[in-house]
């Protein structure tokens, strides 16, 4: 999804070495979760609830990435 151009402009105060920081260190996150999530699925019935946190966490991350992503795009043109 992203940003639009005005909320990549509401961030432009963010230095684009901590913005590069910030992805890299959620996508180990994610990737961490994505481990947890493949052990889960193991016994979907009895880790339901743990499966559907995982998915949660998985995607508000991928969501902030995208964000983050948006913001260097927009400093690119």
């Amino acid at each position: 999804m992203g940003l639009t151009d005005e909320q990549c402009k509401q961030n432009n105060s963010i230095p684009i070495p901590e913005i590069e920081l910030d992805i890299d260190d959620t996508q180990k996150e994610i990737d961490q979760y994505q481990k947890e999530l493949s052990v889960l699925m193991e016994d979907k019935q009895a880790n339901r609830l743990d499966i559907m946190t995982r998915e949660s966490k998985i995607s508000k991350r991928k969501e902030f990435v995208s964000n983050l992503n948006s913001i260097l795009k927009y400093r690119k043109i």
